[in-house]
């Protein structure tokens, strides 16, 4: 905007110096059931037991209590936990850490990746758990490692080039259960697999 000035109230709205008075300050002033406090984090105790953000709507019912925010403050972020007492457990979205691959090709000073419960992909691609884009022979999804009952499992995702466990090719489409101190060849990287006590 050309040719327009702007000046800045006390708690550092800018508005056009054209105006006598700050907007902002003065809307807060005239609405008596205005929240002076602004858009903050609100904690609000809740027999729920989720601890997630939650977008207010303009009528909320928390627990046998309706909040009704204002109208122009409908968007706050609030955050809902339990009450004292609550002996609800919290379920976590975290895997278990179950090992690690580890490299000296892929750089020499060490390079490790975490291998956690569950599926866990290899590959130059933007969707892998593991992604390692250095290796010019790897697939976008190259190999899965997949922990269940307590075991390691390598698979073969139908790589264009084939991975090796200890000197041994692993069949395209194939799954090979693992075991600690393996040397597995993906790409053109050798990893050694460490698996934690479990």
């Amino acid at each position: 905007m050309s040719g327009s000035s702007f000046k800045t109230c006390d708690s550092g709205h800018f508005y056009p110096s054209s105006n006598d008075s700050c907007p902002y300050c003065n809307k807060q002033k005239n609405n008596p059931n205005k929240d002076n406090s602004g858009d903050k984090t609100v904690v609000i105790e809740d027999n729920s037991g989720d601890d997630k953000t939650v977008i207010i709507n303009p009528t909320i019912d928390m627990g046998g209590e309706t909040s009704i925010p204002d109208n122009e403050n409908t968007d706050k972020t609030v955050i809902f936990s339990p009450k004292k007492g609550d002996k609800t457990p919290k379920q976590s979205n975290i895997r278990k850490l179950v090992g690690w691959i580890v490299s000296y090709t892929l750089n020499e000073n060490g390079m490790d990746f975490r291998l956690y419960e569950g599926k866990n992909t290899v590959g130059r691609g933007m969707d892998c758990n593991i992604r390692i884009t250095e290796d010019k022979l790897l697939s976008s999804e190259h190999a899965t490692f997949l922990y269940r009952g307590d075991s390691i499992y390598i698979r073969d995702e139908m790589a264009s080039n084939p991975s090796f466990i200890n000197e041994e090719e692993l069949m395209p489409g194939a799954t090979v259960k693992l075991k600690d101190g393996d040397i597995i060849m993906i790409g053109e990287n050798q990893y050694l697999l460490r698996m934690t006590k479990m």
